[in-house]
């Protein structure tokens, strides 16, 4: 399996990313793929929880920072962004809850599908951070839905600053619910999916839709502004040093071409 991964056992959806030799980044046609699962498992009726989980030593870098170079009009900016933020809403707006297994770094749009899941349990292996402003980018979850979860200070120092954070100190802030040791992160992920299942999905669902009908504007709002900031001369600058010398990430080092 490359790329997106969905199957359905016992009631619960797994959406598996995959793409290790590129950090488990998403291109567009990932972005199509999740949203797609997420659609399929939140409109099942067999279905009571969705996992969310990646192979390999990552768990996403978030976005393909080649494939954001290559977006040259507002038109294609926009047609790109509006698949990325489909699959955040359907996501956020889904009414069963959706848990994240996070076994190895997680950054920008792979850190934000942390905000948008329900119940996050990271391995002890596992960072999190939102380096979107030194590629010039924002990150529209973090700059929204992340003031409600870490508050208004904490979520603009992390947009500002880039930091990764371990996963014991993602756990400290709130951007971690649970953090054990690597070989039992599944056995973690089972237990919360049967805490889960003996609650009635309406509440479930109830509790979800308050908080994502309060926040859908804002976030909407982010992502046109991030279509625009995407095509800018700083950020385009900013991507091509990245490709041609390699990413530095605080806390992670370079990430190797």
């Amino acid at each position: 399996m490359l790329g997106i991964g969905y199957s359905v056992e016992g009631g619960v959806a797994r959406i598996v990313i995959s793409r290790e030799d590129f950090y488990n980044a998403f291109n567009s046609g990932m972005w199509a793929d999740f949203s797609s699962s997420v659609r399929t498992a939140c409109s099942s009726p067999e279905v009571f929880a969705l996992v969310v989980e990646a192979r390999g030593r990552w768990f996403s870098v978030g976005y393909d920072v080649e494939e954001l170079l290559g977006i040259e009009t507002v038109e294609a900016s926009r047609r790109y962004f509006q698949g990325v933020r489909r699959a955040f809403i359907r996501l956020l707006e889904c009414r069963k809850p959706v848990i994240a297994a996070v076994q190895g770094p997680a950054l920008s749009a792979g850190a934000e599908l942390l905000l948008a899941s329900d119940v996050v349990i990271a391995s002890r292996s596992a960072s999190v951070g939102f380096p979107d402003a030194r590629l010039g980018l924002i990150p529209p979850v973090l700059s929204t839905l992340g003031i409600y979860i870490l508050g208004y200070r904490r979520a603009k120092a992390m947009a500002m600053t880039g930091a990764v954070l371990a996963a014991s100190e993602a756990r400290d802030v709130g951007l971690v619910d649970l953090v054990v040791d690597p070989d039992i992160i599944g056995g973690a992920v089972r237990e919360t999916v049967e805490y889960v299942r003996r609650s009635p999905q309406t509440s479930l669902g109830s509790i979800k839709e308050a908080v994502t009908a309060s926040v859908r504007p804002a976030l909407e709002a982010a992502y046109s502004k991030l279509e625009l900031m995407v095509l800018s001369r700083e950020a385009r600058e900013r991507m091509r040093r990245c490709l041609e010398s390699g990413c530095r990430i605080p806390g992670l080092g370079e990430l190797p071409r």
